[in-house]
């Protein structure tokens, strides 16, 4: 598929975004809501005449976006209708293995003064799997009940640039096999 402009982005040393580095997996996460908004898969060429250019199941480009959401709803936060997609913050912008560990934990953290919780979102990943967790965390400060309610999405858009409105008027997402 098309080039991932992200990445470019991110070579500029955008503070917004999180690298993770795993044996299988190339992944920035976005600080604003903790999403998934490209993963590469390292294993895998995107094309067999550059095999060093991994997949690009998930990302952002020009001409598409395609990226994994999930959240916590709350009058409280992190994520609302009130105030929008959390910012979350890292001890750090780049994450990989340690070399004698075969489990990476990268933990997001969200905390504000409008509200008396603390959220950690941690994502998990083993050495060799394509499976990872996403696990929330939250941190009541107040002697009231947290009511929140998770979300996951898969969150896709084909941007056609070329295509007048008219014809682009009720046309239905599909999925692109990407």
């Amino acid at each position: 598929p098309d080039g991932v402009n992200i990445y470019q982005t991110q070579e500029k040393k955008n503070t917004n975004y999180i690298t993770i580095e795993t044996d299988v997996f190339s992944i920035l996460v976005d600080k604003k809501g903790g999403d998934v908004f490209s993963l590469r898969l390292l294993k895998y060429p995107n094309t067999f005449e550059n095999p060093e250019d991994a997949f690009t199941l998930l990302g952002v480009s020009d001409s598409r976006f395609y990226v994994v959401q999930s959240g916590l709803l709350s009058d409280n936060g992190p994520d609302s209708q009130k105030y929008g997609r959390s910012l979350y913050k890292s001890e750090s912008d780049f994450y990989t293995f340690d070399d004698d560990k075969s489990i990476l934990y990268v933990d997001l953290f969200w905390e504000s003064d409008r509200s008396p919780i603390t959220v950690k979102k941690r994502f998990c990943f083993t050495k060799g799997s394509y499976l990872f967790n996403i696990i929330f965390s939250v941190y009541n400060r107040s002697s009231n009940d947290y009511v929140g309610y998770f979300f996951g999405q898969l969150k896709q858009k084909n941007i056609k640039k070329d295509l007048p409105w008219y014809k682009a008027i009720g046309q239905m997402q599909s999925y692109t096999g990407l």
